[in-house]
């Protein structure tokens, strides 16, 4: 049976179940203090408390932590803005593949490229240490917490701590707001922390088997694609023949430049020979016939005019030492602010020769690289484990960081964001009352959590227009 009607059967019969009990269990039920909030079940408990009273004693610390968190949320919510809008504006003006909306979804066994034991177990990590950041922030602020607990919807999806809503809306906004920024904060430090661990400590134990360029994705219907070449092979040989007849002498490839340098003697039409390493063997692909450069970039008139007539293969290639130094370095290896942005882009994203999995490393990749250092007495299945582990913390954490960060009601960065325009607007408009002042504030929320989602929903869907 296809995956997704299973998965549509399990949720369908877990609605009807949660719409019965809901329905006959107006209170929690019984001892297990379960309760319904529409679909969603809530597991309630006061168990750990304790142990948030005991971190919040630290209180000049986790002031000084939240301090610096607002801060970190401001800067964010603003990048995030800022980013939205050009995503939308590039989505009009540059023609681009639609994402297909079950990858829109970070959520594992939903989204098809994140593994699911992978993806689940980090998630709860970043729910759980973000619902914590709160519970202490809130007893740091004298804020009573009522319980903790688990969300269920088929299985579990997060962790959330229940301080008194009363005390936490009439608190000052300062404490109310060290409370909210503490969640998305929490999780971009320890996001920003689990990729230390992945870049220095695993990333920088690794060497190429074998030196030559690595291909990072092969473009469709070109010469590359329809020759067989794949993601995560390693270029190690080339040699070539022109239309006209003459002969492009054979190099070994060490290094990406190598590479770029040979095709760039190319032309379309001309004929290339390839031997790559893949799967612990060496393969050779013969008389691959080149595709015009420029044409590949038609819809860029000057790229178009620069590399008309210049052979393309169809691949993008790092070469295998640089695509390992840059993920054991990635601020050192990038040259420039705007290779730094698109070095960030690629770390979140990390664009590595997978099938349908984002995981970063797994067999045949896994086998192009060998540990070395400290970490080479590790069994082999346990590094790249720990290390595709550390990177899915990283990767996840950061995600619903950024994302709670959004200046919209009802995630955390929506209540800083609505106490920033409350105290900009009492003192502009000093004669207005609270009342005026609190509709305006209101609708300025409203408006701008409407705004994200068009900005959402437009770059989302304009590719399929």
């Amino acid at each position: 049976m296809n995956g997704y009607l299973i998965a549509f059967f399990i949720i369908f019969i877990y609605l009807v179940i949660a719409i019965f009990l809901a329905s006959r269990y107006k209170e929690p039920m019984g001892k297990l203090n379960l309760s319904f909030f529409g679909p969603l079940l809530m597991w309630r408990t006061t168990r750990g408390i304790k142990l948030i009273e005991k971190l919040a004693r630290l209180k000049r610390f986790w002031k000084a932590y939240a301090n610096v968190s607002i801060v970190l949320l401001f800067f964010v919510m603003f990048s995030m803005l800022f980013f939205l809008f050009v995503a939308a504006y590039s989505a009009t003006t540059i023609e681009i593949d639609p994402m297909p909306i079950e990858n829109v979804l970070v959520l594992p066994g939903i989204n098809p490229i994140i593994p699911l034991w992978y993806g689940l177990f980090a998630l709860i990590i970043a729910v759980v240490i973000h619902e914590f950041a709160h519970g202490i922030q809130a007893r740091v602020a004298d804020l009573k917490i009522k319980s903790l607990g688990v969300v269920f919807f088929v299985i579990p999806m997060g962790a959330f701590v229940e301080p008194d809503e009363d005390e936490l809306r009439n608190t000052k906004k300062l404490k109310r707001d060290r409370v909210f920024a503490a969640g998305p904060a929490t999780n971009i430090f320890f996001g920003l922390i689990c990729v230390m661990i992945f870049s220095w400590g695993f990333m920088g134990s690794l060497e190429p088997v074998e030196d030559g360029v690595i291909i990072i994705s092969v473009t469709e219907d070109y010469p590359a694609d329809n020759a067989g070449l794949k993601p995560g092979m390693v270029i190690i040989y080339v040699e070539g023949n022109t239309t006209t007849g003459i002969t492009l002498p054979g190099i070994n490839i060490t290094t990406k430049q190598e590479f770029s340098d040979f095709m760039e003697l190319t032309h379309v039409n001309d004929t290339i020979n390839l031997t790559v390493y893949w799967d612990e063997r060496e393969m050779v692909f013969d008389n691959i016939t080149l595709a015009d450069r420029g044409e590949y970039y038609k819809d860029f008139s000057d790229l178009r005019e620069e590399f008309a007539g210049q052979g393309f293969l169809g691949i993008e290639s790092r070469g295998a030492d640089e695509f390992m130094e840059s993920l054991s370095h990635p601020v050192r290896s990038a040259e420039g602010d705007r290779n730094l942005a698109r070095m960030n882009l690629f770390y979140l994203g990390l664009r590595l020769p997978l099938d349908t999995s984002i995981m970063p490393f797994h067999d045949p990749l896994t086998d192009m690289y060998e540990v070395e250092g400290p970490l080479a007495g590790m069994p082999e299945g346990m590094f790249w484990g720990l290390a595709n582990m550390f990177y899915y913390l990283f990767w996840l954490n950061i995600l619903v960081g950024i994302f709670n960060a959004l200046p919209a009601v009802p995630l955390d960065g929506g209540y800083p964001y609505r106490d920033a325009w409350d105290s900009l607007l009492k003192r502009v408009f000093k004669n207005k009352d609270k009342k005026t002042r609190e509709g305006m504030v209101g609708r300025i929320t409203i408006y701008t959590a409407l705004l994200i989602l068009f900005l959402l929903l437009w770059t989302l869907f304009i590719p399929y227009l």
